[in-house]
């Protein structure tokens, strides 16, 4: 048996322009799209560039760093097993090692824009960690991360924050709460001449190094 033909508009994320391509699906995935579609109201064009620009920005680069779907219930289940201690320190190991790590290989520069980008893949856009969501006044970010997975999971974020960004020499201050945390990044220029970028410099050359 055949497989449906599918043509559809492959749109840039920024609506630069489409790209046209008839493509053959499985039916069953066909039949998936077509009832998502009514269900959701939404074109099956629209569907089609959604999922593709998931794996294309997510699932692809995601796979090398092992990420894992789990339900937020049982993280915030892992973290009732850790003092808050405990959490804090997993967070800055994450902050310094891991998420440094994710940024430099996706964005291949580890800098505040690229790190931004990151936590927002990791949060709302794709991983669905926690709702991420920031503005810049010209001189300090403010960050919002919420995760509703109680204050241990605070403190982990909070020093996972600190840590990445202090990566790159800028000053954090965040405030916590039960279900999330609200970091205040000062941006280089406004952060006065005492802050080296020297820390960054230091992470990329031990990347290259590796």
């Amino acid at each position: 048996m055949s497989r449906p033909i599918l043509e559809f508009k492959l749109a840039t994320k920024r609506l630069m322009g489409t790209v046209t391509r008839t493509v053959r699906i499985d039916r069953i995935v066909d039949s998936r799209i077509v009832a998502l579609a009514d269900k959701e109201r939404l074109s099956t064009n629209f569907l089609v560039n959604k999922a593709l620009r998931r794996y294309v920005e997510w699932e692809a680069e995601a796979e090398h760093f092992g990420f894992v779907s789990i339900p937020n219930s049982i993280v915030g289940k892992t973290f009732d097993y850790l003092t808050a201690e405990q959490a804090r320190d997993f967070g800055g190991w994450a902050g310094r090692n891991k998420i440094p790590e994710i940024v430099s290989f996706w964005f291949k520069k580890l800098d505040i824009e690229n790190s931004l980008k990151a936590l927002d893949l990791m949060g709302t856009q794709y991983g669905r960690a926690f709702r991420f969501e920031y503005s810049f006044d010209g001189r300090i970010y403010t960050i919002i991360l919420k995760h509703d997975m109680g204050p241990k999971a605070s403190a982990f974020y909070s020093e996972l924050v600190k840590s990445l960004f202090d990566m790159q020499g800028l000053r954090v201050e965040t405030m916590e709460t039960e279900d999330q945390i609200v970091s205040k990044v000062y941006s280089s220029q406004g952060q006065g001449s005492g802050v080296s970028l020297s820390s960054s410099e230091q992470y990329e050359t031990m990347i290259r190094a590796r």
